[in-house]
């Protein structure tokens, strides 16, 4: 493709398996071959399993057929990815984002998957879209980043790309380069947070309000928050965790068990939670996005079936802003800015951001009786 040409910008359709888990395929290889991704904000390297791993599930890559593969080194590495755990080697392939030939990056470094635990079925890989800047103190460099491959290829026109995560059955798909309005509810509402430099998607959360009545704000110090589309849930940061969940679950009927609290699926009981960045924007997260059926039975009020909160608590000290957070955006990921923008997409019921907040006076503690 000579750099010439005008960019693509391409748009991929993500599949959404139950609301947990947004995926899509890869094309690798000289012979194009699908494998399904997570297309993960919260990661670096593109992992692939080989199809000699023993561990692995799903289709696999065949390096036999691939006359375009080449293995760049025999030693074997650890890579680590919340609860899954890989080990392998560098390569470099032919990676597409389509089986026709386009939107290819023809030469690119990823890791090869010869063991694994934790991958689920679903899924042959994941395809790495963090910020990748360097951390203070932490000797480690970010792995190759697919979307600068794309911008070296001439592929996308900026490192840009934007997810549109919708419920089911609307589709779900990434924008990658300049975001489209059309995806947007009101492009108008399209909001800027800031983020600290760093290796992941991260900002600061300020404070929560629990429904619209501002009684139910609290404000708390400044704590880091990960954008991660590669988490299906909302981790509660560990310093908030228990006075978090004090109020959300204040009058409401709700089980803690094996680290989930479950509740009727009757949304109608449970508020809209806000939370407070630190540019003073309120961005929200509805009971309709936050209780996930654990049963697959979409029944309201008295019938409603058990459902699982996808607000959960964190073992570490910063919230992880996943799927059940991300769900209902058009959020838009813009790497030269260090900058995540959000809006509700097109046909979601979503709140519009609002960056009028301002701090609670109230702070976010457990009561003293």
């Amino acid at each position: 493709r000579s750099r010439l040409q005008q960019a693509t910008n391409p748009q991929i359709e993500l599949t959404n398996a139950y609301n947990t888990m947004y995926y899509a395929p890869v094309y690798t290889g000289s012979d194009n071959q699908k494998l399904s991704v997570v297309y993960d904000t919260g990661s670096d390297w593109l992992v692939l399993e080989d199809s000699e791993c023993e561990s692995c599930f799903g289709q696999n890559f065949n390096t036999t057929t691939s006359s375009s593969f080449n293995q760049l080194s025999d030693i074997v590495e650890d890579r680590l990815y919340g609860s899954a755990a890989l080990k392998g080697t560098r390569v470099t392939d032919k990676v597409c984002l389509n089986a026709d030939n386009e939107e290819c990056v023809p030469i690119f470094e990823w890791f090869l998957i010869e063991s694994q635990t934790g991958l689920p079925s679903d899924i042959d890989g994941i395809l790495g879209m963090c910020l990748g800047l360097p951390i203070d103190g932490i000797d480690y460099e970010a792995g190759p980043l697919y979307v600068d491959g794309l911008k070296n290829s001439s592929i996308i026109d900026e490192r840009t790309f934007s997810f549109f995560m919708a419920d089911n059955p609307t589709q779900s798909f990434i924008d990658f380069g300049e975001p489209r309005d059309a995806a947007m509810s009101n492009p108008d509402d399209l909001i800027y947070v800031p983020l600290v430099k760093h290796f992941f998607w991260l900002g600061i959360w300020t404070g929560v309000r629990f429904g619209e009545d501002s009684s139910r704000a609290y404000g708390y110090s400044d704590s880091p928050a990960i954008y991660d589309t590669g988490s299906s849930l909302l981790y509660v940061g560990q310093s908030q965790s228990d006075a978090f969940f004090h109020e959300l679950t204040k009058d409401q009927v709700a089980e803690y068990y094996s680290g989930f609290y479950l509740t009727s699926c009757d949304k109608t009981p449970w508020p809209t939670v806000h939370f407070l960045t630190a540019n003073s924007t309120w961005m929200a997260v509805e009971p309709s996005t936050y209780l996930l059926n654990a049963q697959g039975d979409d029944t309201e009020g008295a019938d409603a079936g058990i459902c699982i909160i996808g607000i959960v608590p964190n073992a570490a000290d910063y919230w992880l802003v996943g799927d059940v957070f991300l769900r209902g955006f058009y959020s838009v990921h813009r790497m030269d800015d260090m900058t995540i923008g959000f809006v509700p997409h097109q046909g979601s019921t979503k709140p519009r951001l609002s960056d009028q907040g301002t701090f609670p006076e109230q702070t976010l503690s457990i009561p003293y009786n």
